[in-house]
């Protein structure tokens, strides 16, 4: 009687736990798309630091480095899927049947894909470029232009003479 206990236990508690996150996406709406839109602000402004570092250094004729590059690249599309996702909101307020009862679907996924971007923003909030590791130096190619002729300035033989 013992084993079937334990073995219940853990069947429920292997069945809860996804049930109840799948019901969260509907209860947590909202605040999965008000959290995924703070930490797309607060990337945005991460992402304006780092672009800004990136002009200077720039103008400094100094190379970003692949990682600055890529970071600031995916950090683009992730804004571009938050854009997405706030742009399905209209249609998920509309509901369905004429607006008399909520569109389910729409608001499970968008609350859903809510939740997912908000950890890729966490997660690219805090694979920000270092400053110091975010641009180097180019590498510098001076050649010595050799010269067999050799002028000889007036004011040179002048001196040359007068030492003379």
């Amino acid at each position: 009687m013992e084993f079937l206990s334990i073995f219940v236990e853990k069947l429920t508690d292997c069945l809860i736990q996804p049930v109840a996150r799948q019901i969260g996406y509907f209860y947590y709406y909202k605040s999965n798309l008000r959290c995924m839109d703070k930490e797309c602000e607060k990337l945005k402004n991460i992402r304006m630091t780092v672009q800004r570092k990136a002009e200077v250094a720039r103008r400094n004729l100094q190379r970003i480095s692949l990682n600055g590059e890529v970071w600031l690249t995916s950090v683009d599309t992730t804004i571009a899927q938050v854009d997405d996702v706030m742009g399905g909101i209209p249609e998920v307020e509309r509901g369905c049947f004429y607006g008399c009862c909520p569109n389910l679907k729409s608001r499970y996924s968008l609350s859903r894909r809510a939740n997912k971007i908000t950890e890729e923003l966490t997660e690219l909030r805090n694979e920000a470029p270092d400053s110091n590791a975010f641009s180097y130096d180019h590498p510098v190619q001076s050649e010595a232009i050799p010269s067999d002729d050799s002028e000889v300035f007036d004011s040179r033989k002048l001196q040359e003479d007068e030492i003379m």
